[in-house]
């Protein structure tokens, strides 16, 4: 206002070219790390078949098998019973090896094209089908076990010390992260730990691709 001219503030120095340099092969490290991680899944033999197979299992992801009278039977059972009546004892459908699934001998499938969605695995079906072998070849890094210990005693294969039918060291010992967020069947699981499980599966698909599972892939997963 008196024509007194305001002080320029004083500028700050343009970054060097080198700094400039510096950062950008920062971060292109980064992505290459990060690109690194994420391991392409190789298959011997027929890989145009398999990737047609997943295109199609992405594209019509697999419905609930239970009718609404059937859900509402089950919820309102006990839960301690709920396996010995509607599981099917030993032999249940989802504890037998089923034909044309993602993974051999396991109930699965692929719902995006990063995470698998798939029933419990067993130790005898982990080494009889090779299971290890068929997530590395998937470039699966990562499983994800929603069941509680104890769950889903009556049905399947007996459980081991764990509490499940398998033990879950023998994933982490072949390089394969492994984490249990208990959710119990036919239960709503709180906010605070699905925002621990989205956290860790985010975590997780940077690894690589990410398995699934509870009782039988059809209502927790």
């Amino acid at each position: 206002m008196n024509g007194d001219a305001l002080p320029e503030s004083p500028r700050s120095p343009q970054p060097a070219l080198w700094e400039r340099l510096g950062c950008a092969r920062g971060v292109c490290a980064r992505l290459c790390r990060r690109r690194g991680r994420r391991v392409a899944p190789t298959h011997n033999g027929n890989n145009g078949n398999r990737s047609r197979e997943s295109r199609r299992r992405i594209n019509h992801p697999p419905s609930a098998l239970y009718s609404v009278v059937g859900e509402k039977l089950r919820v309102g059972t006990p839960r301690a019973i709920q396996c010995a009546l509607f599981c099917g004892g030993p032999r249940c459908r989802y504890e037998v090896p089923q034909p044309g699934t993602a993974i051999q001998g396991l109930y699965s499938d692929w719902v995006t094209d990063d995470i698998l969605a798939m029933a419990r695995p067993s130790t005898a079906n982990i080494a009889a089908r090779n299971i290890i072998q068929q997530f590395h070849s998937w470039g699966i890094r990562t499983v994800i076990n929603l069941q509680t210990p104890g769950e889903h005693a009556s049905c399947g294969p007996p459980l081991t010390k764990s509490g499940f039918t398998y033990d879950p060291t023998i994933f982490m010992a072949n390089d394969i992260y492994y984490y249990n967020f208990a959710w119990p069947d036919y239960a709503e699981a709180s906010l605070s730990g699905l925002l621990n499980m989205a956290k860790v599966l985010s975590f997780a698909l940077q690894e690589g691709r990410v398995a699934i599972h509870c009782h039988a892939e059809l209502e927790v997963t």
